[in-house]
């Protein structure tokens, strides 16, 4: 049978030297590490002017894949060639389109009747 005895003091001493080390442990990985850095003053260096930003020739940027078989990567390849607006796009050779395309690495378009979507778009809007 089991007495009702009281447990003495010392035998708490071990739950206590186990729980303060792993209640610090949590605090010490949750402070904030910044309390902890050294503050050094920094040092500034002069920044030099920059110069100002010329205006580049305006030119005019047209949503390309209004055409049938041009997407973002098509049109980018495009712009990227130099081609930005319809109206050069209507006057540009099927090879040189094709020419674009191989060195951008596209393969699924077919430009051959981009230039004339591309002039009827310009001509009637």
């Amino acid at each position: 049978m089991l007495r009702n005895k009281p447990v003495p003091w010392w035998a708490i001493l071990p739950v206590i030297g186990i729980l303060i080390p792993v209640v610090l442990l949590l605090y010490w990985k949750k402070r904030p590490r910044e309390r902890f850095l050294i503050f050094t003053p920094a040092i500034r260096v002069p920044e030099e002017p920059k110069p100002a930003a010329q205006p580049a020739a305006v030119q005019s940027v047209d949503d390309l894949t209004v055409i049938k078989g041009i997407g973002p990567k098509t049109q980018a390849a495009l712009n990227a060639a130099g081609i930005c607006s319809l109206s050069q796009l209507a006057t540009a050779s099927v090879e040189q389109l094709r020419t674009i395309l191989q060195e951008a690495g596209l393969r699924l378009g077919d430009p051959a009747d981009w230039p004339a979507q591309a002039a009827f778009l310009v001509k009637n809007g």
